[in-house]
């Protein structure tokens, strides 16, 4: 195998590695994002803070105002 031949396979390899890494990137935003919304939900919902107003913007401030989760 050429030196040629080498440095093109390992171009591609590292051209899809560096996709593999952004798209590990977005399912760890993803995972954030959906954590942050269990947390504030469970906040905002809980019993004992039922009544804070500045729970329940924290919780709407997810969302567009179509409902569209917008974090």
């Amino acid at each position: 195998m050429s030196l040629e031949t080498q440095a093109t396979e390992l171009r591609a390899e590292l051209a899809a590695l560096k996709s593999e890494v952004e798209l590990l990137k977005n399912e760890r935003d993803v995972a954030r994002v959906l954590s942050q919304y269990v947390y504030v939900h469970d906040e905002a919902f809980s019993p004992a803070s039922r009544k804070s107003e500045a729970l329940d913007q924290q919780f709407e401030d997810f969302f567009t105002e179509d409902g569209v989760c917008d974090a």
